[in-house]
């Protein structure tokens, strides 16, 4: 919002605000549930102005967000899961992320955020435990959205042969490159072995899918797709919600994927 001072800042700018970003003025333009959620951010923070009496009222509680209106998301088929996947062959970084999403529902975040100590090829497990977010233009490490969210999944055969291949690849990429080679322990990495960030890896995702004329589809879709798959193979929701690392099963339609 610039250099307004806080003392300063209006509900009629807030609104202001809220109404650029909606129609693109002055930068990107965002959605309106995005914007909800700046509305959401700046009221707390501002809340917390007022409680150290900084300010002595709060002005984001008079200004009027926008109304969340549910996304739709787009979904694949097993037929279209195994084509992107022939797309995505010699590509190690989609290769990883579509691997992690399509077949077990991991968010993006958590692909981000997942390391090889917490894959077990022994015992065919892959434990969730921490995640990468976007804080304005930083990345940082946390801990997973909530605490269904740490869990432990089955690797089957096809997803452990995958990651084996990854790994290696990583071996031999470490090998070519000696010091110049970028070594942590990220299962998400770039050929130099620099971990992806969230949003990079969104945008090269969202890139591909248009390049190869594929029907529409998010990473977060494919999360989607691993719940509508199980759920129509006859798995119950509350083992779904289980797999995926939700709270609570007991929601309705597309808002408990």
């Amino acid at each position: 919002m610039g250099g307004i001072k806080l003392q300063k800042l209006t509900a009629r700018r807030i609104q202001q605000y809220y109404n650029d970003r909606i129609q693109g003025k002055g930068g990107t333009k965002l959605s309106g549930n995005t914007v909800k959620k700046h509305h959401t951010l700046l009221k707390t923070a501002l809340k917390l102005a007022v409680k150290q009496g900084i300010i002595y009222k709060n002005p984001a509680d008079m200004a009027e967000p926008p109304k969340y209106t549910k996304p739709e998301i787009s979904v694949y088929s097993v037929k279209e899961i195994k084509q992107l996947f022939g797309v995505v062959e010699d590509d190690i970084i989609l290769k990883t992320a579509v691997s992690l999403a399509a077949l077990l529902g991991l968010r993006r975040e958590e692909i981000c955020g997942l390391k090889w100590s917490n894959v077990d090829f022994v015992t065919k497990e892959i434990h969730i435990i921490e995640a990468k977010t976007i804080a304005g233009s930083d990345v940082i490490e946390k801990s997973t959205k909530n605490s269904s969210s740490n869990r432990t999944l089955y690797m089957d055969d096809y997803l452990c042969q995958i990651l084996s291949e990854i790994k290696q690849q990583q071996i031999e990429n470490k090998n070519f490159l000696g010091d110049r080679y970028n070594e942590n322990d990220y299962v998400e990495v770039n050929e130099t072995g620099k971990p992806v960030n969230p949003g990079y890896l969104s945008s090269r995702f969202r890139k591909c899918i248009v390049t190869n004329e594929l029907p529409h589809i998010t990473l977060h879709g494919l999360r989607h797709s691993v719940a509508s798959i199980a759920n129509e193979a006859g798995v119950t929701l509350f083992n779904i919600s289980k797999m995926l690392g939700h709270s609570s099963p007991d929601c309705s339609g597309q808002a408990f994927l």
